[in-house]
């Protein structure tokens, strides 16, 4: 969020990235236009040289853990037989399209990012015990997050690439948009 990513440039940004930082916030002109400048500029919480494509990595590789937290720990029975299993098939899904990222970034002479920079930029969920409701709202999220993330990132690749970036993104939607809003309604 926009408190955190203050106090990471203010702790431990550069003076160019401290720049960009107030650069971006004096142009938001609302907390959604903020977000997505921050989306953008690929310096919400400290990625390099303000690369969004190393961001959509670290944000891939924490949403993984995150969510084989929330395969975990999923709480009340009604679901908890279909719903266990989706969680590990969601993890899954991430850890597959960030070994794609990871890969397609690396090809660019990009460097990967380490586990402890990703969890950096973008923390794990907290362990505990989430209801079904909690989880899948939360992957919903993190679906819709990689999706924006995406967007910013598919703009400097070849046509190629984007195309690919594209179908990954397609499958998310669907996945979000959805599947996981229509396990959403059964559960209100």
């Amino acid at each position: 969020d926009l408190r955190s990513a203050t106090k990471f440039i203010n702790e431990k940004g550069n003076e160019s990235q401290k720049a960009k930082f107030n650069k971006y916030l004096q142009n938001a002109s609302d907390n959604e236009d903020i977000e997505k400048e921050l989306f953008k500029s690929g310096i919400d919480k400290g990625a390099p040289s303000g690369d969004p494509f190393y961001t959509l990595i670290a944000m891939c590789s924490s949403y993984s853990l995150s969510a084989r937290v929330l395969h975990h720990h999923i709480t009340g029975l009604q679901g908890w037989f279909e719903n266990h299993p989706k969680l590990a098939d969601i993890y899954g899904e991430y850890d597959d399209l960030s070994d794609w990222l990871i890969e397609t970034y690396i090809s660019l002479g990009g460097t990967e990012p380490s586990t402890e920079m990703s969890l950096e930029i973008v923390p794990t969920e907290e362990v505990r015990d989430h209801t079904t409701q909690e989880c899948f709202k939360l992957i919903y999220d993190y679906d819709t997050n990689l999706i924006k993330q995406m967007d910013i990132v598919k703009k400097d690749l070849p046509d190629y690439l984007a195309s690919e970036m594209e179908s990954k993104q397609a499958a998310l939607h669907t996945e979000a948009e959805y599947m996981i809003k229509q396990a959403l309604k059964s559960e209100e």
